[in-house]
């Protein structure tokens, strides 16, 4: 439950660190790789989900599964949490 919580938080967590963790990466990589502007926020996202994993296995707590469903829970939470009521979803 622990890894889920852990991976939830840093779903949640992605759109802002991607200034402070992704970019920094991708200046890095564009050194060796080609990287589209659109790919900022996967990286940031792969970022985010391999420190989870980390943290998650540090403590021994939680599975793949766990892990998968409460990163994608706290990635699309706000706006899954906006469907339910009801409100306009805008990107």
């Amino acid at each position: 439950m622990l890894g889920f919580l852990i991976a939830a938080a840093a779903g949640f967590l992605v759109p802002q660190l991607e200034p402070v963790v992704g970019k920094p990466v991708v200046a890095k990589l564009r050194k060796v790789v080609p990287i589209d502007a659109v790919e900022h926020r996967a990286i940031t996202v792969l970022i985010c989900l391999i420190i989870a994993a980390s943290v998650a296995s540090i403590f021994d707590s939680g599975n793949a599964i766990g892990l998968t469903v409460g990163f994608s829970l706290g990635y699309f939470g706000t706006r899954i949490f906006d469907a339910a009521q009801g409100k306009k979803i805008e990107k």
